[in-house]
């Protein structure tokens, strides 16, 4: 009997594979100049300018022979092919942390934290190993098995319908885990997922997330904005929680007049629980990427601004650059993330 195959990839912490397929920017032009984030850059360009990887976000597999020995585990997935799951097609996505890759801030709760994962189909049984890097790994260095600690060994829980919550619209349920997180770990580490099918396949996914680690009573170093910045937009003050996510603007999209840009913002946890969902229609006023890019920054930072806030840190004070767009960033609550996406206008039936 053919059994239904086990697709998905972490959405909290992000998957490389994942985040870079959310991102887009790979298809055209071929020389990666549109892909937004430098790890997913480096990635594409490392694997001869492929985005293969990123069009099989959701199938990062291999297939052990005898998963219950790991001797044939890290046969099928060798040292430095961790992150892209033994495949060498997709091995930019086992560049090292310092290609630039999107980083989650994680803060444990009672020394834990909530993972999920996005599953375009989910199986049972199975099994899912969640591991960390070790403190003493060298981040300019491609992932081995002897970096990694074992978190958590656990039967795959039951799956939770997603109800269109999922980053991507292929999404169809969640896996949710709670994973430890040793008190002494703080800053940058990775977070690598194994999720092995128990069948006659032994069909396995593995993925890599890039993570920050936040204790309590810890802070994460922000970084510091344009100082230079002599804007007069509106100001809002970011405390110890907010975080800097990613550039506002780095999709670099091209809406047209009668396009929507839509912008969300999701908890890590919570079932991926939607804080904000706005969407802007595009006018011949507003068409201009200067235009509605601020249109969309003074929604946001009006209507929103206790989840998300847009513009460069100056002092203690988040502030819209209108002169810069490009110097804007993307600031969340801890834990948080944001997704900005074009919605291309219906055509019409008009002869």
């Amino acid at each position: 009997m053919q059994q239904v195959a086990a697709h998905g990839a972490f959405r909290f912490p992000l998957a490389r594979q994942y985040g870079c397929a959310i991102d887009g920017g790979y298809y055209w032009p071929d020389d990666g100049s549109k892909i937004a984030n430098a790890g997913c850059k480096a990635a594409y360009l490392d694997a001869g300018k492929s985005y293969y990887p990123f069009q099989q976000w959701n199938e990062v597999s291999a297939n052990p022979t005898n998963p219950d020995d790991f001797a044939t585990v890290k046969k099928a997935v060798p040292d430095g092919l961790l992150c892209a799951g033994g495949d060498k097609q997709k091995r930019g996505l086992d560049l090292p942390p310092t290609a630039g890759w999107h980083k989650t801030v994680i803060e444990p709760k009672n020394g834990k934290f909530q993972l999920r994962w996005d599953n375009t189909r989910s199986h049972n049984p199975s099994n899912m190993k969640i591991y960390i890097s070790k403190a003493s790994y060298d981040q300019t260095k491609p992932l081995h098995w002897s970096d990694l600690e074992l978190l958590l060994d656990q039967t795959t829980p039951n799956t939770v319908p997603a109800d269109g919550k999922g980053l991507h619209p292929q999404v169809t349920t969640f896996y949710f885990l709670d994973v430890p997180i040793p008190a002494d770990r703080t800053g940058n580490a990775i977070i690598y997922g194994v999720w092995q099918r128990i069948d006659e396949g032994h069909e396995a996914f593995f993925n890599c997330a890039d993570i920050t680690i936040k204790q309590d009573g810890k802070q994460i170093e922000q970084p510091s904005g344009n100082k230079g910045s002599d804007d007069k937009g509106d100001e809002t003050k970011p405390n110890t929680q907010w975080v800097a996510e990613k550039p506002y603007l780095q999709n670099k999209l091209a809406p047209k007049v009668g396009d929507k840009v839509q912008f969300r913002v999701e908890a890590g946890n919570n079932n991926g629980r939607k804080l904000v969902d706005v969407t802007l229609p595009i006018t011949s006023k507003n068409v201009k990427s200067s235009n509605w890019a601020k249109d969309l920054a003074n929604l946001l930072n009006k209507k929103h601004k206790s989840q998300v806030k847009i513009g460069v840190q100056s002092g203690q004070n988040v502030k819209y650059n209108r002169g810069n767009v490009n110097a804007n960033k993307v600031w969340l609550k801890s834990g948080s993330s944001s997704i900005m996406r074009l919605i291309k206008a219906k055509p019409s039936n008009k002869l």
